[in-house]
Parts: C-alpha cells; structure tokens; sequence
C-alpha cells in the first residue's frame, strides 16, 4: 500500500507538475460514483385548481424535505414564489439527472405526485405572464 502511495505521488507530480494532497486522494477514492457530480436544478409551476390554494401551499412546504428524505435532492434551500395568476413556482435542486429517473419509480414520490395531481396543474414556465419580462418578477411565498 505505501508503495502504491508512494509511485501515485510520483506520478501525479509529474503529470500534474505540483505536490498531490494523499489525504484528498485518498478521500476521493472512498467516494461512491456519481458524489461529486453537479446537480440538476430545476423550474417548475403548479397552478392550483380552484379553491385549492391552501392545500397547495401547505403541500409545498413539504415538497423539498420530503424529496431529501429519500435522498434525491441536495441540502440547498429551494425558492417559492408566486406568479400573478396564482401559480406557484418553485426552484431547487435534483442531487442528479439519475435522482430524477429514480423518483419516477419511488413509492414515496408517487404517493406525494398523487397528492399534487389532486390540487393543481403543472403548468411550463412560459405560460406565465412574468416570463415575458426580461426580469420576471414574483411575489415570494413564505
């Protein structure tokens, strides 16, 4: 093992012409495939069906930290806003392109995409009023 370390170090300080932190390399290599892949972020506007605004709103507090409990989601804060028709539009971030294929056959996601389908519509962003503005602006939701 040391020897290994040892020619490693060699050789990254010829390719790379500069010292090799080992404890970096070695925290690196115990790294699952996919750890330190970007995150996807993601857009989305759920316009609520007609005397269902409450609910969406209550439902949207939950979105985010249910998506983290399963692990799909990275730990940064998402955004709420709301457009003027109503429609809610949320930001945050996927951990991964393969996170989102997986949401699509997870028990607990289907069950809460089931409670979204009862409250509202997805709607894309260029229905919404704002998105025509160069800077689109919305209220914020708390």
């Amino acid at each position: 093992m040391a020897q290994d370390t040892a020619y490693f170090k060699v050789f990254t300080q010829q390719v790379l012409s500069k010292p090799v932190d080992i404890e970096f390399v070695r925290w690196l290599s115990g790294l699952k495939m996919g750890e330190l892949a970007m995150g996807t972020v993601v857009i989305v506007g759920y316009k609520p069906i007609t005397g269902k605004e409450k609910e969406l709103d209550l439902l949207m507090k939950t979105h985010v930290p249910r998506l983290r409990a399963e692990g799909l989601v990275t730990d940064k804060a998402s955004i709420l806003m709301r457009a003027n028709d109503g429609t809610v539009v949320e930001v945050f971030e996927w951990k991964s392109k393969e996170a989102i294929e997986s949401a699509h056959t997870n028990p607990v996601v289907l069950k809460m995409w089931e409670e979204y389908a009862q409250i509202c519509e997805y709607v894309p962003l260029n229905k919404l009023e704002e998105t025509g503005e160069m800077f689109a602006e919305f209220s914020s939701v708390e």
